[in-house]
């Protein structure tokens, strides 16, 4: 078998010694075991048969799955953006703080007014998430395409 699949706990030990020779019995029965810390991790299609090559009544209880992440990207449904609000917050700061320089220096309010505007514009237009497969942005608004 092959290491392709989701790996799943089939025991537990408190000896490392103890989990190599339990690793040892699982590859001479032809499977790809992997031991991580004090688990003995096999493929999920072979978790059952290994806990019976060890004599265990049934393999360990699978941990419970995280949730899902709240933002998905639209376009491929990925699970995991890249969140780019950093910067957006960045881009508006400077955006502010040259508004003000400029209404500083020419003595009028209007730069100052442009700014704000644009921040506006810019923090309700900029993407705020990059989906690390396909590479689409978007903001928090945008639902999922069917």
């Amino acid at each position: 078998m092959s290491l392709s699949g989701r790996l799943v706990p089939v025991a537990r030990f408190s000896d490392l010694e103890e989990a190599e020779r339990a690793g040892e019995r699982l590859i001479e029965a032809g499977m790809n075991p992997v031991l991580r810390y004090e688990r003995l991790l096999v493929p999920e299609e072979d978790a059952e048969r290994a806990a019976e090559i060890l004599g265990l009544d049934e393999p360990l209880p699978l941990p419970e799955q995280p949730a899902p992440s709240p933002h998905i990207c639209p376009s491929c449904g990925a699970e995991s953006p890249r969140s780019i609000g950093g910067r957006k917050a960045l881009m508006l700061l400077i955006v502010i703080a040259l508004s003000i320089h400029f209404a500083s220096t020419l003595r009028s309010p209007y730069p100052l007014f442009g700014g704000m505007a644009l921040v506006a514009v810019a923090a309700w237009m900029l993407p705020e998430f990059a989906c690390e497969q396909c590479g689409r942005r978007w903001s928090k608004d945008v639902r999922r395409e069917e």
